[in-house]
């Protein structure tokens, strides 16, 4: 009874832990990067999560996003996943690495390494503050599409400066925050 007790909690961690990363990405050809959807309460805070897929290596994720700034504040990012303690990571909310400038209100957050690393599942936590006063409903949050936002490193020679930076094709989901 135990052994299968055991078997059946296994079973669902697993469906749990696979509902957690992010979509299934094989029907893409290209990477992907997607925007968790979360649910929230007026003048709470909240993260949303944002998930890398078909990674075919990369050096440099960059994710600028629109949101309703009258409902969200943009108040933190962090580095997430196995990106997480590898090269240098910064927004226009903190202030780690080095300094980013400001985006006209949207929240801009980009890590770089000098070598590609093939992480794939989460890859960033964004925090936003949601209005005492927002309206019930649900709220696109979407990716500011931008030809560098996925890059990888190509070595073109045997020198440490023989390399090629190469803009990846990436399909992107948004997410949706619904306030209730």
């Amino acid at each position: 009874m135990k052994k299968i007790l055991c078997g059946i909690l296994a079973v669902a961690m697993a469906f749990s832990c696979a509902a957690c990363s992010g979509s299934n990405y094989s029907d893409y050809d290209t990477a992907v990067l997607e925007l968790e959807s979360v649910s929230a309460k007026a003048g709470s805070e909240i993260d949303v999560e944002v998930y890398l897929g078909n990674n075919p290596g990369t050096a440099c994720v960059d994710v600028e996003l629109e949101y309703d700034s009258s409902v969200f504040t943009a108040v933190g990012a962090k580095v997430a996943g196995d990106l997480k303690g590898n090269g240098l990571f910064s927004s226009n909310v903190t202030e780690d690495e080095y300094e980013m400038v400001a985006d006209g209100g949207n929240l801009h957050a980009m890590w770089f390494n000098g070598f590609n690393t093939d992480a794939t599942g989460e890859v960033m936590v964004l925090t936003f503050e949601v209005a005492e006063d927002a309206p019930a409903g649900e709220y696109t949050i979407s990716f500011v599409q931008g030809e560098d936002d996925l890059v990888s490193v190509v070595e073109t020679g045997s020198g440490v400066d023989d390399v090629d930076y190469v803009n990846l094709d990436v399909t992107y989901i948004d997410g949706v925050i619904t306030v209730s």
